[in-house]
């Protein structure tokens, strides 16, 4: 079943990206961009997190260099 769809960026890396625990959003999803110097922090839906942020990117980090495909 479908939940979301979640647009990051323009070339999102549509591999694994990487898990861990933002101190503001708590869990998130991190995958960094081809082609843009950046990472989105997407909220997962996670039975204790608050519905709000479900499926949004809640940060966008800046990277050096023109994106990439590891974090």
């Amino acid at each position: 079943k479908l939940e979301a769809i979640v647009v990051t960026g323009i070339k999102p890396l549509s591999g694994r990206g990487t898990n861990f625990k933002d101190p503001e959003y708590g869990w998130v999803y991190a995958t960094p961009h081809l082609g843009e110097a950046a990472v989105a922090l997407v909220s997962p839906k996670l039975r204790h997190d608050r519905t709000e942020n479900r499926w949004k990117v809640v940060r966008k980090l800046k990277v050096a260099g023109d994106g990439g495909l590891f974090i």
